[in-house]
């Protein structure tokens, strides 16, 4: 009888799916619903594995909207926002990913002394507001250190493409686990990027009251 009860009750809960990736495992979701659990007692999380290859410049996903409802991650995208809408949760820290056999490789911090006439490879500058910011102040600040941009946004392909040629890779702190092949390392700077949820730009209601209710602070 409660089993009953309690599958009916489920039942009545609204689902939200949530696509998830290697760079974007909805880490911060997580730690919301946590936080706000009574706030979120009517919906049901539902886990949907998409392939990090889907984002590009266009959209982090095509898949997003139709197979599943939101995803976490980075949202600063210029282009997206003409195709999804999108809510940031917070600012995450940037660090630098380095080869194990590089020579700053044993390095605990770095500063910009360290950095000089190394080449650090950044996301496209022109396609988001913050790294064209961030790529200003290394150009204008701190011009011994050479900036190569990609010409796609972060995959863990980028670091098959650029392993072999000893680049520093500006990355988000939720990558630092990404590549066996890298050390990470924090750096004496400021620099943050945003995060936060993408949905389509006609949510069902379900998802609008989700988005609501974990966006309130």
């Amino acid at each position: 009888m409660f089993e009953r009860l309690s599958n009916y009750r489920n039942s009545l809960k609204k689902t939200i799916r949530i696509g998830m990736s290697l760079m974007r495992p909805g880490t911060p979701l997580i730690e919301i619903w946590q936080q706000k659990n009574q706030q979120l007692s009517d919906f049901n999380l539902q886990i949907t594995a998409f392939d990090d290859a889907e984002v590009n410049l266009s959209s982090p996903s095509a898949r997003l909207g139709k197979d599943f409802d939101i995803i976490v991650g980075p949202n600063d995208g210029i282009r997206w926002q003409e195709s999804i809408q999108t809510k940031v949760l917070g600012f995450e820290n940037f660090l630098l990913a380095v080869p194990k056999n590089h020579r700053l490789a044993e390095k605990r911090v770095l500063s910009f002394d360290d950095l000089k006439n190394e080449t650090v490879l950044l996301p496209p500058r022109n396609e988001s507001p913050n790294i064209e910011l961030i790529s200003r102040d290394l150009e204008e600040n701190h011009p011994e250190i050479n900036l190569v941009a990609t010409a796609n946004f972060f995959t863990p392909n980028i670091y098959n493409d650029y392993a072999n040629q000893d680049y520093l890779f500006f990355i988000r702190e939720t990558w630092r686990y990404l590549s066996p092949s890298m050390i990470v390392i924090p750096v004496k700077w400021d620099y943050k990027g945003p995060y936060g949820v993408m949905y389509s730009r006609e949510p069902r209601q379900a998802v609008v009251e989700f988005v609501a209710l974990i966006t309130q602070e």
